[in-house]
């Protein structure tokens, strides 16, 4: 445990992953467009309360561990924001060592083509995913632990709901969303449910069926605050806010 701690600042750290981030695409999303610079300075006001953000692309509960065990705890925080679980749970054609051996015979062009065209029907019957549901509870049981018994408190944003596209695209998404989710809930001491309050899917993703448009990083920001400004700056209770 990191020793140390001073009670005249809270310390929040912000961990997400793409998701969070800015990002290069048919509508450039930058950081001013994002959520987290938007609650960052939401809570300017707020002279007691530092925030810490952390984007990490590609970030899985796997990833998010390791940073439980080594990085996380040094900056000696009051609150824990995290928003991650798509990585692990978004159904895949082909596993990593598959696309490994792919790589190495130098076949992962016309795999990776072939693997996007059927990719709806391979997802379906092969069911891959990154992290499986049982590693996943582990791993979130496993970081939430280490972050309490370093005196943080977790603050968890749901996995996002699908859009059609995405469902098409991926069947078993959404059903596995839903699993990922309902572990992130059970462990969680905050959870956020009312994060996708009037988020209609269809209207708040890029062309890419998964990453945030500005309309959907303004709805999580507006749905998030109230909770956030109430958990921030009260003692913890322990509740989850419904």
């Amino acid at each position: 445990m990191v020793q140390g701690r001073h009670n005249l600042v809270k310390k929040v750290i912000i961990v997400t992953d793409s998701l969070g981030g800015p990002r290069y695409a048919e509508e450039n999303i930058f950081y001013e467009d994002t959520w987290v610079f938007k609650i960052i300075n939401f809570f300017k006001p707020f002279k007691d309360i530092e925030f810490y953000p952390m984007v990490v692309y590609g970030l899985d509960s796997r990833q998010l561990l390791e940073k439980a065990k080594t990085e996380l705890p040094l900056y000696k925080p009051d609150f824990v924001i995290l928003q991650f679980g798509i990585v692990d749970c978004a159904p895949r054609a082909l596993k990593e060592k598959e696309i490994k051996f792919f790589t190495f015979l130098k076949l992962s062009g016309i795999v990776q083509k072939l693997a996007s065209k059927y990719h709806n029907i391979l997802t379906t019957i092969r069911k891959i995913e990154r992290v499986k549901i049982r590693e996943f509870k582990y791993n979130v049981k496993t970081i939430f632990d280490i972050l309490r018994n370093n005196n943080a408190k977790v603050i968890v944003i749901p996995i996002a709901p699908p859009c059609i596209g995405f469902i098409k695209h991926s069947p078993r998404v959404k059903d596995n969303i839903i699993k990922y989710n309902k572990v992130l809930e059970e462990n969680a001491d905050y959870f956020l449910v009312n994060a996708y309050k009037d988020f209609e899917p269809e209207e708040c993703f890029l062309k890419d069926l998964h990453h945030l448009n500005r309309k959907g990083h303004s709805i999580l920001f507006e749905n998030i605050k109230n909770d956030l400004l109430i958990i921030l700056t009260r003692d913890f209770i322990g509740d989850k806010i419904a």
